[in-house]
Parts: structure tokens; C-alpha cells; sequence
């Protein structure tokens, strides 16, 4: 074999070494690459109906809880498995007989005006759940229940039977008692306080956009330091019927729509990649 031809086999080896390095590394990178959860950002999306209470006692309408979970949070949540979550709450122990219930909350925790969260608070907006004149769509899922304070930060819950489904009761936000404390029960749902909440969950009100009518038409929240939340900020923008809703989807106006339903129209406008469906929890039951 010549030298030139020697030199020739050379570049050819050289070349084809180069080429499945760069098929390797490709490869490599395809099958490696991962999406990395990176904070900051904003997220817009519509609801049908105008919230009238932003408030964990009196919340009815999907926008009114929608808005609630953002802004009051809770004290005991889930995640996406179906577990409990200690959110505002750092323990819960329930007695032999399961009649006996031990909330214990976290230490340093504040509303969003800096003053600090207690088991006051949390007494306070159970009393208002039970209150028949506030009328609370809550109030049957207490009733009965006795609250006995024992610090700051614990308090004793007494049910008159075994009730296995009490932790969801705690699935709540909590009232701030020194903004609520001197509204009168028949004045408490005509209340300022129901459309410019102050709670302590992951966000806190930033902007509310009022129509001449007097009506919010949309909310401005912004992440709160203490969250962990990813998105900076949300805004809900409030629509009369799913007509407009979708109608602000298609324009782009909003990146999400939520409560329509599951008609061929929505069907074609997600495309069935978008969109999610599910099941209402209904019970009927004959007596």
C-alpha cells in the first residue's frame, strides 16, 4: 500500500469516526434531555361566573373557590397520589376511640399583612362555620363538634360519634380574626373583605379589575415569598357563559379555560391534547 493511499484510509477512518461520534452524542442528548422546573413566569385563565365570596366560610361558586385555594390555602391539603399534606397544620393525631382530634399548627406563620396565624384564628372561622345566621354552605360538616384550645398553636376537636371523614374537614383556609372579628354575622356576606381577601396561602391579591357596575372582572395574584410554588403570577379572568369563555380562548387571551363541557365544540377546540375531563363526585341517596 502507498503512502497516498495510507493517507486516503486515513481521512476515510477520520470521517466516519467523526460522523458516529456526532450520531452517538445526538443520540445521547434525545433520549437525556429533561424539563427542569424553573420559577417565575405568569398564567391566565378564564372561569365562568364572578366570584362574590373569596372567603373558606362562605365560598360556593367555582370562582369562589378557586380563588380561596390561592389565596387562603389550607390547613391540610393533597397531593396528587391522594395523601395528606400538612400545609398551615404541622401535625394532626386522632385519640383511641377516633373521637378526639389534635391540630397542632406550624410555628411563624403569617396572613398576609405580616400579623401572625394562631389556633384564635383558626377557632374563629369554625364559630363562623357554625354560625346559623351566617348561613356557611359548610356548616352541617361541623355540626356538633366542640373546639377545646389548649396553647397558641393546638387545639382539641370533639365529635359526638366516630367520623371517619373528619380530616377532610381541615382541607380549609383560615379567617384572619382581627379584619373579621367586629362584622356582625348578618352583615358578614356584604362584607368588602368577601371580593379583597386577605388570607395566607401561596398568593396574595395584587391588582382587582372593576367594571362601571361594580363587578370584578378579573384578579391579578402574585407568589408570596414563603410559597413554593413556581408561577409568579396568575390572573383569573371571569366570564357570563362558556360562549365568551371559549371565545377568549381561541383569540388568545387567556392560556387555559376551565369548566366547559365535554361537547364536540370543546372536543375540536382542544383537540384532544389540551383538554382534561372528569368525573363530578355525585351521591344520591333515597331515605
Amino acid at each position: 500500500m502507498t503512502t497516498k493511499n495510507t493517507k486516503q484510509w486515513i481521512r476515510v477512518f477520520f470521517v466516519i469516526a467523526i460522523v458516529s461520534l456526532l450520531g452517538i452524542l445526538w443520540q445521547w442528548q434525545k433520549t437525556t434531555t429533561t424539563l427542569v422546573k424553573v420559577e417565575g413566569g405568569s398564567f391566565t385563565e378564564g372561569i365562568i361566573g364572578t366570584p362574590r365570596f373569596i372567603n373558606p366560610v362562605l365560598a360556593q361558586s367555582q370562582s369562589d373557590k378557586d380563588l380561596t385555594q390561592l389565596i387562603f390555602g389550607s390547613m391540610i391539603s393533597k397531593d396528587s397520589e391522594g395523601q395528606n399534606v400538612f400545609k398551615l397544620a404541622e401535625s394532626l393525631t386522632v385519640s383511641d376511640d377516633r373521637k378526639t382530634y389534635t391540630l397542632t399548627l406550624k410555628d411563624n406563620l403569617y396572613f398576609h399583612d405580616g400579623k401572625p396565624i394562631t389556633i384564635d384564628d383558626v377557632i374563629f372561622t369554625i364559630e363562623k362555620i357554625q354560625d346559623p345566621l351566617i348561613k356557611s354552605p359548610l356548616q352541617n360538616k361541623w355540626e356538633g363538634i366542640t373546639i377545646e384550645k389548649e396553647n397558641s398553636r393546638t387545639a382539641h376537636f370533639k365529635l359526638l360519634q366516630e367520623y371517619s371523614d373528619f380530616e377532610n374537614n381541615l382541607f380549609l383556609g383560615i379567617l384572619p380574626k382581627h379584619i373579621w372579628e367586629d362584622i356582625k354575622p348578618d352583615e358578614f356576606i356584604f362584607s368588602l373583605y368577601n371580593s379583597n381577601p386577605m388570607g395566607s396561602g401561596d398568593y396574595r391579591v395584587e391588582n382587582i379589575h372593576i367594571e362601571k357596575s361594580g363587578i370584578p372582572s378579573s384578579y391579578v395574584l402574585k407568589k408570596t415569598k414563603e410559597s413554593n410554588t413556581y408561577i409568579s403570577e396568575i390572573k383569573l379572568v371571569f366570564y357570563k357563559n362558556e360562549s365568551e369563555l371559549i371565545n377568549a380562548y381561541r383569540k388568545g387571551n387567556i392560556d387555559a379555560a376551565y369548566g366547559l363541557s365535554a361537547n364536540q365544540e370543546t372536543r375540536d377546540l382542544f383537540d384532544n391534547k389540551y383538554g382534561t375531563t372528569g368525573k363530578l363526585p355525585r351521591v344520591f341517596g333515597l331515605f
